[in-house]
């Protein structure tokens, strides 16, 4: 009886990254930082697990206006969204691209680059923040000021601490009697419309920030409270600790301190009002209509009305790992020898061509040089009807055992 000795084919399935790399985390666009298994290198994969960038990184960060910071050789540089380096791994920090310049460090002092690599604003500062809104904070001689794109010097440095601006305003600090730190906020012509009088402050979020002030003693008695932008107190200073607001509420805690698991943070709306009790003794801020919220024994989502709504992880910090289960499409090549299963998770196959053909003639090997194409759907057809009876219509590759297969091509 003559038959095929072997078959190679090639197989499409489906494969977890994990094989492959460690547990990534989320980027934009559909994009997902990975670091390899191999070499522990970081890289970029796409939504179907492609790699676009490869696992040569020792750290890739987010992608803004199109670029993302890479570090190699531990000197930074960009790589633009097609994992191609744009600008070499020159600089020794760096900050992301926002409004067409980024923030780069040499020999200790900061300047800007575009997108192309040339230097716009020189360097000369001490420390930099992003461009937001048209302006960056700089430090030069250990005070901080703000500079335009052209690299322009446009409010004046004499603050000893500034934030980035939101919401029109930011905030800035100066010295006041005993060398104490006081902040207030200033817009983006320079002029102080939140005079420097709290102890500590926060950036404006939906309209708020927060602020704090110093009691009686003024040690102990540091309380939090929430201002408009016209300085006027929203919510009043009796609160230990505050997050920002975030879908019209913010986290608070009470100054009940009763131990590690003291029940104390809750949630108030924009009139102070608490909305959600002080009774977790950990809270997070509202995303999507939902928090977490925890007590002495396990963490949950609770809506805006304080239901609950699903249970979580007992372990707070595994709430915030996002475990993504991204598959990729790989071709593996593989050997089928007579009467050896398919891979389950097979998708598709294709029988390969040699460059001969092995078949028994009478109980000898006989070897076909070149086989042509016909000669291969002869054997094919062969080893698949008397050794696997799969298909009954060869013509339209169609059988029972092979329709989960999707499909099978003959060369």
């Amino acid at each position: 009886m003559e038959r095929i000795d072997r078959i190679k084919i090639k197989v499409t399935r489906n494969k977890n990254i994990k094989e492959d790399y460690y547990l990534p985390d989320k980027m934009e666009n559909g994009l997902v930082k990975v670091q390899s298994k191999k070499n522990n290198l970081y890289g970029v994969i796409d939504i179907n697990g492609n790699e676009v960038v490869p696992c040569e990184y020792q750290e890739i960060r987010e992608f803004s206006d199109k670029m993302s910071a890479i570090r190699k050789n531990y000197l930074w540089g960009f790589i633009d969204e097609n994992g191609k380096e744009v600008i070499q791994c020159i600089y020794d920090n760096i900050m992301s691209f926002s409004e067409g310049l980024a923030a780069v460090q040499k020999n200790s002092k900061w300047g800007f680059i575009d997108t192309n690599g040339n230097e716009v604003i020189p360097f000369k500062y001490e420390s930099v923040k992003n461009f937001k809104n048209g302006l960056a904070a700089v430090r030069k001689n250990s005070k901080w000021g703000f500079i335009d794109t052209n690299g322009n010097e446009v409010i004046p440095f004499k603050y000893y601490h500034v934030g980035n601006f939101n919401e029109g305003l930011t905030q800035v600090a100066i010295k006041k009697r005993k060398g104490q730190l006081k902040y207030g906020f200033i817009n983006e012509h320079g002029n102080e419309v939140i005079p420097c009088k709290y102890d500590c402050v926060g950036d404006f979020k939906e309209g708020l920030a927060k602020v704090k002030k110093n009691g009686i003693d003024g040690f102990s008695s540091d309380y939090y409270g929430f201002i408009d932008k016209n300085s006027t107190k929203i919510v009043s200073f009796k609160y230990k600790y505050v997050e920002d607001f975030s879908e019209g509420l913010a986290v608070v805690e009470l100054d009940e301190y009763a131990g590690v698991f003291a029940n104390c943070y809750g949630y108030i709306d924009k009139e102070g009002n608490e909305v959600i009790p002080c009774e977790y003794h950990f809270a997070d801020s509202f995303k999507n209509g939902l928090a977490i919220v925890g007590n002495n024994r396990e963490c949950f989502y609770i809506d805006k009305k304080g239901n609950r709504v699903e249970h979580c992880l007992e372990n707070s910090n595994a709430i915030n790992s996002d475990i993504i289960n991204y598959y990729k499409v790989v071709t593996e090549e593989l050997y089928i020898t007579g009467g050896e299963e398919l891979p389950d998770d097979c998708l598709s196959i294709e029988i390969l061509a040699y460059n001969s053909l092995i078949v028994l003639n009478n109980g000898d090997r006989v070897e076909i040089e070149e086989p042509t194409k016909e000669e291969w759907k002869k054997e094919v057809r062969k080893i698949i009807e008397q050794e696997f009876s799969i298909l009954e219509n060869l013509e339209n590759n169609i059988s029972s055992a092979f329709a989960r297969k999707k499909c099978i091509k003959y060369i």
